[in-house]
């Protein structure tokens, strides 16, 4: 690897891990540039169309789109955009101080100097200059122009956002284009590791930086996370994430890897088949120093550079059957030459099926090309690290469904303390955002293009026999209710048993300070009496909730996704514990109920019960190995018991003209039928707010 390569390379590092703003040190891109444009050192401009649209064509917002359609007229030329977001379309230049438009390529090249210059001499903005007379010392190199704007001269970069130099040409070409181009990328490739060798050649330190983060750990700082049992004190060993957190959805990670590791940024496995196949979390535990390891793969080639940086178009996914290795139908050689900026498809693959199915947790695939009416920021063309990227390929953003995280993304970051002040009422919005998060009127509902799932039965898992291989779907309403003219959505399926489906959700609300009680595989508490009747809310077994009272300034109500569940809970007084059930591999619940013979009975589904609930247990530590689990006895044992997750709204934030209280709506919160239920948020407050009747 020569020395320009790896200088080029590292550009490359910094634009895919550069976001628009850092929110903090780049104040002027804080905000969406807008339909169109990218942000360019601090600037936004309007995005070009690469490569050069064809005769017919013209670019208009970086899409070329046939001239009769073009909103400038006459249509833009090359290095020109139309910018349509003013209140007249017209065209913009592209090319700034110190570069001028190639028509042939369509791109922005520095002027050079042609012929080029003599000994002693130096190139500046096109013209040889003795070298003791040019602005800059040194001479500006590839890709960059002298400003002599400033009181101190100065080279600047001319490669924008999204592109970057190369030297040998001198021009700036986008990332993608440099990486279709590298000679280390063109293969061939027989697996993941080895594509991540060649990346981690150049990007020597991405691979160390981002084993150090929670996407890898699946474990981090949990400085919000209180303890379950008095609510008060900070639990925050760093060692809780995924690996630990208990769920109403598939309940745990610990003893089920193989099939978790299909979301996991890294690979586990070996290519050689005398050793014993280890999942991905295994090698979380190791750092790149730790000679440990079990492998024959450096640690830092384990690393999946693909999941985030794949083009989607060429069909990337990972394997559950092999340890999150890539599928072995793909060809990698192509896809590692097809690199992107992570998209919202690209961290949708994930977290759009989390839990097993589309929509399941927390957000599903319609916010992966959403309308401004599903959410205004994705729909406007903001990507999900526009929001949650932070140095060191760490994300920002934590809630009482992930208290594991690296810092938290706040609303405030772009919008600022008081995000209404240019509205004729905006000092009295502001007032309200002081006790009011800016999600509870933004989000009035959440799912409102897409069914979401709302609770999870595990108890009537294993009957095959019903509906279509043990799968029933069922027209609903809205509401999650039969309808002949609804929605056809999955009620039941004999690997998970009864689900409820809602579209068009109202959230639950709740005071919150940003603290969070989340239940661990290491939580006991006592749940004798809890989680018997599904009717009664106030008995389930809370998994998760937010932290916050009404007499504390610093709490703000918020709006959750309530998810209700009902699954296996051990029963032994104190000791009583949410267990971590085995689901997927030889002998779990799903290997057991889905092989051939298998006869459905529900004294068969109880030993099965049985049997992957040790198992589960014994794999994460809530008790000792060899321990077998019976059914509860009135006494003691596992039984199913209903529990309750709140989990944060952030995502599908409406049009502010849908906003609780918008148009002066003010009864929306301020009547006898709020819809907030305010009585209940304000039930021990002495002075309710104004307006509010409650009995």
């Amino acid at each position: 690897m020569n020395a320009k390569n790896i200088l080029l390379f590292s550009v490359i590092a910094a634009a895919i891990a550069a976001g628009c703003s850092d929110g903090e040190s780049d104040a002027s891109c804080a905000d969406f540039c807008g339909p169109g444009a990218t942000c360019v050192d601090g600037s936004c401009v309007p995005l070009a169309c690469d490569p050069a649209c064809q005769p017919g064509m013209a670019c208009e917002n970086g899409s070329c789109v046939p001239i009769g359609d073009v909103s400038c007229d006459p249509a833009c030329g090359p290095c020109q955009s139309c910018d349509s977001t003013g209140t007249t379309p017209q065209c913009k230049d592209l090319c700034g101080t110190g570069s001028q438009c190639d028509t042939t390529a369509n791109q922005c090249l520095p002027i050079a100097c042609d012929p080029a210059c003599g000994p002693g001499t130096a190139c500046e903005n096109g013209t040889c200059k003795p070298v003791e007379a040019i602005s800059c010392k040194p001479a500006c190199g590839a890709c960059e122009t002298c400003d002599t704007a400033g009181a101190t001269p100065e080279c600047k970069k001319v490669c924008g956002s999204g592109t970057t130099c190369d030297a040998a040409l001198n021009a700036c070409i986008t990332t993608e284009k440099f990486h279709a181009q590298a000679p280390e990328l063109a293969g061939p490739f027989a697996t993941g590791y080895e594509v991540t060798k060649a990346c981690v050649g150049c990007h020597q330190d991405s691979a160390k930086d981002f084993m150090a983060t929670i996407h890898w750990k699946w474990a981090g700082p949990t400085p919000q996370m209180v303890d379950a049992k008095d609510l008060t004190t900070t639990v925050n060993p760093g060692d809780i994430g995924k690996t630990k957190l208990i769920n109403n959805f598939c309940v745990g990670v610990v003893s089920n890897e193989k099939r978790c590791d299909q979301c996991h940024a890294g690979y586990g496995g070996d290519p050689d088949t005398n050793k014993p196949q280890k999942s991905a979390r295994y090698y979380m535990k190791f750092d790149m120093t730790d000679t440990t390891a079990d492998s024959s793969i450096p640690l830092e080639q384990r690393v999946d550079c693909l999941v985030c940086h794949a083009n989607p178009k060429t069909g990337y996914a990972k394997d559950p059957k092999t340890f999150g290795n890539p599928l072995a139908s793909l060809d990698l050689s192509k896809t590692a030459r097809d690199l992107v900026k992570p998209t919202r498809e690209n961290c949708g693959s994930c977290h759009f099926y989390a839990g097993g199915g589309d929509n399941v947790k927390l957000m599903g695939s319609s916010l992966k090309n959403p309308s401004p009416s599903v959410d205004v920021h994705m729909g406007n063309g903001m990507s999900c690290s526009s929001c949650h990227a932070a140095p060191g390929h760490k994300f920002k953003g934590a809630g009482v469904h992930t208290p594991a995280n690296d810092g938290r993304a706040s609303c405030s970051d772009c919008h600022g303390a008081t995000p209404h002040k240019n509205l004729s009422n905006g000092s009295q919005l502001d007032t309200h955002a002081q006790r009011i998060a800016c999600q509870t009127c933004h989000i009035p509902a959440f799912s409102r293009t897409q069914f979401a799932k709302v609770n999870w039965d595990w108890a009537t898992a294993g009957d095959n026999t019903q509906g279509v291989n043990g799968v029933v779907s069922t027209k609903v309403n809205d509401m999650g209710v039969a309808d002949p003219n609804g929605t056809a959505v999955t009620t039941y399926d004999f690997m998970k048993g009864s689900f409820v489906w809602k579209r068009n959700v109202k959230p639950a609300y709740a005071w919150y300070d940003g603290r969070m009680m989340h239940l661990t595989t290491d939580d006991k508490s006592d749940f004798t009496t809890l989680g018997l009747d599904p009717n009664d809310e106030s008995k389930r077994i809370v998994i998760g909730r937010p932290i916050g009272v009404q007499s504390d300034t610093k709490a703000k109500i918020h709006p959750f996704k309530l998810m209700l569940g009902r699954q296996a809970v051990y029963i032994d007084g104190a000791q009583s514990f949410i267990a971590n059930p085995n689901v997927f591999g030889p002998g779990s619940l799903w290997g057991i109920i889905t092989a051939a013979g298998w006869t459905y009975s529900p004294s068969a589904m109880q030993n099965t019960w049985s049997t992957t609930l040790s198992k589960g247990a014994q794999a994460a530590g809530q008790v000792a190995s060899g321990t077998s689990l019976a059914p509860f006895d009135g006494t003691k044992g596992w039984d199913f018991r209903y529990t309750k997750l709140y989990m944060d709204l952030n995502h599908e934030v409406a049009p502010k003209a849908q906003a609780l209280g918008a148009s002066g709506a003010c009864a929306d919160c301020h009547s006898a039928t709020p819809k907030i239920p305010m009585c209940e948020l304000y039930a021990t407050a002495t002075t309710k707010p104004w307006g509010l009747s409650c009995p």
